[in-house]
Protein backbone atom coordinates (compact mmCIF):
# COMPACT_ATOMS: atom_id res chain seq x y z
CA UNK A 1 0.00 0.00 0.00
CA UNK A 2 2.69 2.45 0.70
CA UNK A 3 4.41 1.82 -3.02
CA UNK A 4 1.19 3.04 -4.01
CA UNK A 5 1.11 6.43 -2.14
CA UNK A 6 4.42 7.37 -3.04
CA UNK A 7 3.77 6.49 -6.57
CA UNK A 8 0.07 7.95 -6.51
CA UNK A 9 1.04 11.18 -5.02
CA UNK A 10 3.91 11.84 -7.59
CA UNK A 11 1.79 10.77 -10.81
CA UNK A 12 -1.09 13.47 -9.30
CA UNK A 13 1.57 16.15 -8.96
CA UNK A 14 2.90 15.56 -12.37
CA UNK A 15 -0.69 15.33 -13.54
CA UNK A 16 -0.90 19.07 -12.39
CA UNK A 17 2.51 20.30 -13.78
CA UNK A 18 3.31 21.46 -9.92
CA UNK A 19 6.83 21.51 -8.41
CA UNK A 20 7.95 18.96 -5.56
CA UNK A 21 8.53 22.99 -3.95
CA UNK A 22 5.18 24.41 -5.56
CA UNK A 23 3.02 21.20 -3.43
CA UNK A 24 4.84 21.54 -0.41
CA UNK A 25 3.98 24.91 -0.44
CA UNK A 26 0.38 24.18 -0.86
CA UNK A 27 0.10 21.31 1.72
CA UNK A 28 2.03 23.69 4.00
CA UNK A 29 4.88 21.05 4.44
CA UNK A 30 8.46 21.13 3.74
CA UNK A 31 9.38 20.16 -0.20
CA UNK A 32 12.04 17.65 1.26
CA UNK A 33 8.90 15.72 2.89
CA UNK A 34 7.20 15.62 -0.55
CA UNK A 35 11.11 13.94 -1.94
CA UNK A 36 10.68 11.65 0.60
CA UNK A 37 6.62 10.51 0.06
CA UNK A 38 7.32 10.07 -3.43
CA UNK A 39 10.71 8.30 -2.64
CA UNK A 40 8.98 5.82 -0.22
CA UNK A 41 11.41 6.93 2.23
CA UNK A 42 8.25 8.42 4.32
CA UNK A 43 5.11 8.73 4.39
CA UNK A 44 2.45 11.60 4.91
CA UNK A 45 0.91 11.70 8.64
CA UNK A 46 -2.56 10.30 9.20
CA UNK A 47 -3.74 13.93 9.67
CA UNK A 48 -2.50 15.35 6.04
CA UNK A 49 -4.05 12.23 4.17
CA UNK A 50 -7.90 13.87 3.60
CA UNK A 51 -6.01 17.32 2.51
CA UNK A 52 -3.58 15.21 -0.46
CA UNK A 53 -7.00 13.70 -1.40
CA UNK A 54 -8.90 17.06 -1.51
CA UNK A 55 -6.97 18.70 -3.37
CA UNK A 56 -6.24 16.58 -6.00
CA UNK A 57 -10.23 15.84 -6.00
CA UNK A 58 -9.69 12.26 -5.38
CA UNK A 59 -11.02 10.12 -2.33
CA UNK A 60 -8.61 8.57 0.17
CA UNK A 61 -8.35 5.04 -1.31
CA UNK A 62 -7.77 5.62 -4.28
CA UNK A 63 -5.22 8.33 -2.93
CA UNK A 64 -3.87 5.11 -0.86
CA UNK A 65 -4.32 2.65 -3.82
CA UNK A 66 -7.00 0.63 -2.26
CA UNK A 67 -9.20 0.47 -5.51
CA UNK A 68 -6.21 -1.05 -7.23
CA UNK A 69 -5.25 -3.27 -4.59
CA UNK A 70 -8.67 -4.46 -4.85
CA UNK A 71 -8.86 -4.49 -8.71
CA UNK A 72 -5.27 -5.97 -8.76
CA UNK A 73 -6.88 -9.19 -6.67
CA UNK A 74 -10.15 -9.35 -8.66
CA UNK A 75 -8.27 -9.97 -11.67
CA UNK A 76 -6.11 -12.10 -10.40
CA UNK A 77 -8.98 -14.12 -8.99
CA UNK A 78 -10.86 -14.07 -12.37
CA UNK A 79 -7.70 -15.58 -14.08
CA UNK A 80 -7.76 -18.56 -11.60
CA UNK A 81 -11.29 -18.64 -11.79
CA UNK A 82 -10.85 -19.22 -15.77
CA UNK A 83 -8.43 -21.45 -15.67
CA UNK A 84 -10.60 -24.07 -13.61
CA UNK A 85 -13.26 -23.65 -15.63
CA UNK A 86 -11.42 -23.61 -19.17
CA UNK A 87 -10.14 -27.10 -17.57
CA UNK A 88 -13.32 -28.57 -16.76
CA UNK A 89 -14.61 -27.64 -20.33
CA UNK A 90 -13.95 -24.93 -22.92
CA UNK A 91 -17.37 -26.00 -24.63
CA UNK A 92 -20.11 -26.20 -21.65
CA UNK A 93 -17.98 -22.93 -19.77
CA UNK A 94 -17.63 -20.56 -22.36
CA UNK A 95 -20.45 -18.59 -21.76
CA UNK A 96 -19.85 -18.16 -17.88
CA UNK A 97 -16.01 -17.32 -18.64
CA UNK A 98 -17.18 -14.29 -21.64
CA UNK A 99 -19.65 -13.29 -18.13
CA UNK A 100 -16.93 -13.03 -16.10
CA UNK A 101 -14.76 -11.07 -18.05
CA UNK A 102 -17.24 -8.84 -19.60
CA UNK A 103 -18.36 -7.53 -15.68
CA UNK A 104 -14.75 -7.28 -15.29
CA UNK A 105 -14.08 -5.16 -18.54
CA UNK A 106 -17.81 -3.02 -17.23
CA UNK A 107 -16.37 -2.31 -14.05
CA UNK A 108 -12.90 -0.97 -15.03
CA UNK A 109 -13.05 0.40 -18.58
CA UNK A 110 -9.31 1.91 -17.85
CA UNK A 111 -7.78 -1.14 -16.90
CA UNK A 112 -6.21 -2.07 -19.86
CA UNK A 113 -4.59 -5.16 -18.47
CA UNK A 114 -8.26 -6.03 -18.02
CA UNK A 115 -9.58 -4.63 -21.02
CA UNK A 116 -6.46 -6.69 -22.91
CA UNK A 117 -7.51 -10.27 -21.02
CA UNK A 118 -11.01 -9.67 -22.07
CA UNK A 119 -10.29 -9.46 -25.54
CA UNK A 120 -8.30 -12.37 -25.39
CA UNK A 121 -10.20 -14.75 -23.77
CA UNK A 122 -13.36 -13.40 -25.82
CA UNK A 123 -11.33 -13.86 -28.66
CA UNK A 124 -10.42 -17.89 -27.48
CA UNK A 125 -14.02 -18.73 -26.39
CA UNK A 126 -16.52 -15.80 -27.13
CA UNK A 127 -18.37 -18.44 -29.90
CA UNK A 128 -18.03 -21.26 -27.23
CA UNK A 129 -14.48 -22.54 -28.42
CA UNK A 130 -15.80 -24.21 -31.06
CA UNK A 131 -13.60 -23.25 -34.32
CA UNK A 132 -15.66 -25.09 -37.00
CA UNK A 133 -18.43 -22.50 -37.35
CA UNK A 134 -19.40 -21.24 -40.82
CA UNK A 135 -16.78 -18.65 -41.75
CA UNK A 136 -19.59 -15.70 -41.45
CA UNK A 137 -19.82 -16.52 -38.22
CA UNK A 138 -16.19 -16.82 -37.09
CA UNK A 139 -15.86 -13.12 -38.83
CA UNK A 140 -18.98 -11.74 -36.77
CA UNK A 141 -17.43 -12.71 -33.50
CA UNK A 142 -13.56 -11.83 -34.02
CA UNK A 143 -14.99 -8.48 -35.23
CA UNK A 144 -16.72 -7.73 -32.09
CA UNK A 145 -13.48 -7.66 -30.66
CA UNK A 146 -11.43 -5.21 -32.90
CA UNK A 147 -12.42 -2.18 -30.87
CA UNK A 148 -11.62 -3.32 -27.59
CA UNK A 149 -8.36 -3.39 -28.89
CA UNK A 150 -8.14 -0.47 -30.57
CA UNK A 151 -9.52 1.65 -27.63
CA UNK A 152 -6.10 0.30 -26.20
CA UNK A 153 -4.01 1.52 -28.50
CA UNK A 154 -5.47 5.12 -28.34
CA UNK A 155 -5.67 5.37 -24.51
CA UNK A 156 -2.74 3.29 -22.50
CA UNK A 157 0.96 4.25 -22.81
CA UNK A 158 1.89 1.64 -21.60
CA UNK A 159 4.89 0.09 -24.19
CA UNK A 160 4.28 -3.75 -23.64
CA UNK A 161 0.95 -3.77 -23.68
CA UNK A 162 1.07 -1.32 -26.93
CA UNK A 163 2.90 -4.34 -28.70
CA UNK A 164 0.82 -7.21 -27.39
CA UNK A 165 -2.15 -5.13 -28.51
CA UNK A 166 -0.72 -4.91 -32.44
CA UNK A 167 0.34 -8.18 -32.23
CA UNK A 168 -2.75 -9.79 -31.62
CA UNK A 169 -4.86 -6.74 -34.30
CA UNK A 170 -2.43 -8.21 -36.37
CA UNK A 171 -3.65 -11.77 -35.80
CA UNK A 172 -7.40 -10.85 -35.70
CA UNK A 173 -7.07 -9.62 -38.62
CA UNK A 174 -5.20 -12.47 -40.60
CA UNK A 175 -7.91 -14.69 -39.15
CA UNK A 176 -10.51 -12.21 -40.54
CA UNK A 177 -8.30 -12.59 -43.91
CA UNK A 178 -7.90 -9.11 -44.28
CA UNK A 179 -3.85 -9.75 -44.88
CA UNK A 180 -3.13 -5.82 -45.75
CA UNK A 181 -4.50 -4.62 -42.83
CA UNK A 182 -2.75 -6.74 -40.85
CA UNK A 183 0.18 -6.27 -42.48
CA UNK A 184 -0.42 -2.54 -41.56
CA UNK A 185 -0.31 -3.51 -37.57
CA UNK A 186 2.67 -5.73 -38.19
CA UNK A 187 5.09 -2.68 -39.82
CA UNK A 188 4.36 -1.11 -36.49
CA UNK A 189 6.18 -3.34 -34.66
CA UNK A 190 9.75 -2.93 -33.74
CA UNK A 191 12.28 -5.74 -32.93
CA UNK A 192 12.73 -3.98 -29.61
CA UNK A 193 12.43 -7.21 -27.42
CA UNK A 194 14.54 -8.59 -29.71
CA UNK A 195 17.47 -5.91 -29.44
CA UNK A 196 16.44 -6.03 -25.45
CA UNK A 197 18.02 -9.49 -25.18
CA UNK A 198 20.61 -8.81 -27.34
CA UNK A 199 21.86 -6.01 -25.17
CA UNK A 200 21.03 -8.05 -21.79
CA UNK A 201 23.27 -10.93 -23.58
CA UNK A 202 26.33 -7.67 -24.13
CA UNK A 203 26.00 -6.88 -20.44
CA UNK A 204 26.30 -10.27 -19.00
CA UNK A 205 28.63 -11.20 -21.15
CA UNK A 206 30.59 -7.79 -19.70
CA UNK A 207 29.82 -8.14 -16.73
CA UNK A 208 31.90 -11.76 -16.68
CA UNK A 209 34.63 -10.50 -18.15
CA UNK A 210 34.97 -7.71 -15.59
CA UNK A 211 34.43 -10.37 -12.72
CA UNK A 212 37.31 -12.73 -14.62
CA UNK A 213 40.38 -10.90 -14.94
CA UNK A 214 42.90 -13.48 -13.99
CA UNK A 215 43.27 -17.42 -13.58
CA UNK A 216 42.93 -16.92 -9.95
CA UNK A 217 39.95 -15.27 -9.84
CA UNK A 218 38.21 -17.87 -12.28
CA UNK A 219 39.59 -20.71 -9.71
CA UNK A 220 38.03 -19.09 -6.93
CA UNK A 221 34.67 -18.22 -8.34
CA UNK A 222 31.50 -19.56 -7.14
CA UNK A 223 30.10 -21.68 -9.99
CA UNK A 224 26.30 -20.94 -9.41
CA UNK A 225 26.90 -17.16 -8.99
CA UNK A 226 28.73 -17.57 -12.46
CA UNK A 227 25.56 -19.61 -13.82
CA UNK A 228 23.51 -16.75 -12.42
CA UNK A 229 25.23 -13.70 -14.75
CA UNK A 230 24.96 -16.04 -17.27
CA UNK A 231 21.37 -16.71 -17.33
CA UNK A 232 20.69 -13.66 -19.64
CA UNK A 233 22.97 -15.30 -22.72
CA UNK A 234 20.70 -18.09 -22.11
CA UNK A 235 18.10 -16.84 -22.47
CA UNK A 236 18.64 -14.91 -25.70
CA UNK A 237 19.84 -17.98 -27.33
CA UNK A 238 16.49 -20.04 -26.19
CA UNK A 239 14.51 -16.82 -27.75
CA UNK A 240 16.25 -16.24 -30.97
CA UNK A 241 16.70 -19.74 -31.41
CA UNK A 242 12.98 -20.12 -31.37
CA UNK A 243 12.93 -17.71 -33.69
CA UNK A 244 15.23 -19.29 -36.02
CA UNK A 245 13.35 -22.37 -35.76
CA UNK A 246 9.77 -21.32 -35.99
CA UNK A 247 10.98 -19.79 -39.68
CA UNK A 248 12.31 -22.56 -40.59
CA UNK A 249 9.70 -24.81 -39.53
CA UNK A 250 7.14 -22.66 -41.39
CA UNK A 251 8.97 -22.53 -44.60
CA UNK A 252 9.67 -26.36 -44.53
CA UNK A 253 5.68 -26.90 -44.09
CA UNK A 254 4.81 -24.31 -46.69
CA UNK A 255 6.98 -25.75 -49.53
CA UNK A 256 5.71 -29.57 -48.94
CA UNK A 257 2.21 -28.27 -48.43
CA UNK A 258 2.57 -26.39 -51.87
CA UNK A 259 4.62 -29.62 -52.98
CA UNK A 260 7.63 -28.03 -53.59
CA UNK A 261 9.61 -30.44 -51.27
CA UNK A 262 10.12 -33.95 -52.11
CA UNK A 263 9.61 -36.53 -49.33
CA UNK A 264 13.11 -37.24 -49.29
CA UNK A 265 13.94 -33.51 -48.89
CA UNK A 266 11.47 -33.01 -46.27
CA UNK A 267 12.95 -35.59 -44.38
CA UNK A 268 16.38 -33.91 -44.85
CA UNK A 269 15.43 -30.81 -43.77
CA UNK A 270 13.40 -31.94 -41.00
CA UNK A 271 16.80 -33.12 -39.16
CA UNK A 272 17.45 -29.80 -38.66
CA UNK A 273 14.96 -29.82 -35.67
CA UNK A 274 17.22 -32.44 -33.72
CA UNK A 275 19.63 -29.32 -32.82
CA UNK A 276 17.20 -27.38 -31.96
CA UNK A 277 15.17 -29.75 -29.31
CA UNK A 278 18.26 -31.06 -27.82
CA UNK A 279 19.08 -27.08 -27.23
CA UNK A 280 15.56 -27.07 -25.46
CA UNK A 281 16.19 -29.80 -23.42
CA UNK A 282 19.37 -28.56 -22.55
CA UNK A 283 18.09 -25.05 -21.51
CA UNK A 284 14.50 -25.85 -20.15
CA UNK A 285 14.82 -29.49 -18.65
CA UNK A 286 12.51 -31.85 -19.09
CA UNK A 287 10.90 -31.14 -22.73
CA UNK A 288 9.26 -33.88 -24.68
CA UNK A 289 10.17 -31.81 -27.75
CA UNK A 290 13.11 -34.61 -28.42
CA UNK A 291 9.91 -37.61 -28.52
CA UNK A 292 8.14 -34.81 -30.66
CA UNK A 293 11.03 -34.87 -33.11
CA UNK A 294 11.65 -38.63 -32.82
CA UNK A 295 7.90 -39.01 -33.69
CA UNK A 296 7.62 -36.61 -36.40
CA UNK A 297 10.86 -38.41 -38.18
CA UNK A 298 8.98 -41.85 -37.69
CA UNK A 299 6.10 -40.01 -39.68
CA UNK A 300 8.19 -38.86 -42.36
CA UNK A 301 9.88 -41.89 -43.21
CA UNK A 302 6.49 -43.44 -43.29
CA UNK A 303 5.73 -41.33 -46.00
CA UNK A 304 8.08 -42.00 -48.35
CA UNK A 305 8.02 -45.97 -47.28
CA UNK A 306 11.46 -46.17 -45.27
CA UNK A 307 10.57 -48.24 -43.34
CA UNK A 308 13.78 -49.58 -41.16
CA UNK A 309 14.13 -45.78 -40.48
CA UNK A 310 10.60 -45.55 -39.35
CA UNK A 311 11.28 -48.10 -36.95
CA UNK A 312 14.80 -46.54 -35.90
CA UNK A 313 13.09 -43.24 -35.23
CA UNK A 314 9.99 -45.09 -33.80
CA UNK A 315 12.09 -46.85 -30.84
CA UNK A 316 13.97 -43.95 -29.71
CA UNK A 317 10.41 -42.09 -29.71
CA UNK A 318 9.32 -44.74 -27.45
CA UNK A 319 12.56 -45.03 -25.69
CA UNK A 320 11.83 -41.35 -24.23
CA UNK A 321 8.27 -41.93 -23.56
CA UNK A 322 8.66 -44.59 -21.36
CA UNK A 323 10.58 -42.49 -18.92
CA UNK A 324 7.33 -40.75 -18.26
CA UNK A 325 6.32 -42.28 -14.77
CA UNK A 326 2.72 -45.03 -15.60
CA UNK A 327 1.28 -43.04 -13.10
CA UNK A 328 1.39 -39.66 -15.15
CA UNK A 329 -1.86 -38.23 -15.99
CA UNK A 330 -2.93 -37.21 -19.87
CA UNK A 331 -6.36 -35.40 -20.30
CA UNK A 332 -8.24 -36.77 -23.06
CA UNK A 333 -10.47 -34.89 -24.72
CA UNK A 334 -13.35 -35.65 -27.09
CA UNK A 335 -16.46 -33.80 -28.56
CA UNK A 336 -20.05 -36.13 -28.51
CA UNK A 337 -22.96 -34.09 -30.29
CA UNK A 338 -25.90 -34.25 -27.53
CA UNK A 339 -29.68 -34.55 -28.31
CA UNK A 340 -30.07 -31.39 -30.80
CA UNK A 341 -26.60 -32.05 -32.50
CA UNK A 342 -24.33 -29.67 -30.76
CA UNK A 343 -20.94 -30.81 -30.03
CA UNK A 344 -20.00 -31.35 -26.37
CA UNK A 345 -16.38 -31.59 -24.59
CA UNK A 346 -15.92 -34.47 -22.80
CA UNK A 347 -13.08 -34.59 -20.71
CA UNK A 348 -11.65 -37.21 -18.76
CA UNK A 349 -7.89 -38.84 -17.70
CA UNK A 350 -5.73 -41.58 -18.46
CA UNK A 351 -2.29 -42.79 -18.17
CA UNK A 352 0.02 -40.54 -20.52
CA UNK A 353 1.76 -43.43 -21.67
CA UNK A 354 -1.71 -45.41 -22.74
CA UNK A 355 -2.83 -42.24 -24.26
CA UNK A 356 0.45 -42.38 -26.66
CA UNK A 357 -0.29 -46.32 -27.41
CA UNK A 358 -3.81 -45.56 -28.45
CA UNK A 359 -2.65 -42.40 -30.40
CA UNK A 360 -0.16 -45.09 -32.30
CA UNK A 361 -2.94 -47.86 -32.68
CA UNK A 362 -5.43 -45.22 -34.11
CA UNK A 363 -3.19 -43.56 -36.73
CA UNK A 364 -3.05 -45.18 -40.07
CA UNK A 365 -0.45 -44.17 -40.74
CA UNK A 366 1.60 -46.66 -38.64
CA UNK A 367 -0.50 -49.64 -40.68
CA UNK A 368 2.49 -50.83 -41.94
CA UNK A 369 4.68 -51.45 -38.92
CA UNK A 370 1.99 -53.51 -37.18
CA UNK A 371 3.52 -56.65 -37.61
CA UNK A 372 7.08 -55.98 -37.57
CA UNK A 373 8.56 -57.89 -34.24
CA UNK A 374 10.35 -54.61 -33.39
CA UNK A 375 7.19 -52.41 -33.29
CA UNK A 376 5.13 -54.48 -31.42
CA UNK A 377 8.05 -54.83 -29.00
CA UNK A 378 8.53 -51.02 -28.45
CA UNK A 379 4.31 -50.63 -28.03
CA UNK A 380 4.69 -53.91 -25.44
CA UNK A 381 7.28 -51.22 -23.64
CA UNK A 382 4.60 -48.45 -23.63
CA UNK A 383 2.55 -50.72 -21.56
CA UNK A 384 4.90 -52.18 -19.01
CA UNK A 385 4.31 -50.93 -15.36
CA UNK A 386 0.64 -50.60 -16.11
CA UNK A 387 -2.81 -52.39 -16.59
Amino acid sequence: MAIQISENIKRLRHSRELTQEALAEILGVSSQSVSKWECGDNYPDIEILPAIANFFEITLDELLGMSAIRDEKRYGDALVQTDELLKESVVNNAAEVITLWTELARDMPNNWKVQYTYAEKFSMVGNGGVSHGTYEQNVAHKRKIIPVYERILENCGDFDMQINTIAALCRVYSELREFDKAAEYANRLTPTAFSRERMNEEIAMQRVYSKITTREQLENADSGELLKLLEPVEYALANHSSLAHTSLSNLRNLKKFCGLLTGEEYVELLKFDETWAKLQNYLYPPTNLISIFYTQMTSAYLEIADYENALDYFEKSVGENIKIPWSEPAQQITFENDDDGTPVQKTSYIPARRMLYNRYEQDSAFTPLRDNPRYVAAMAKLLEGGE
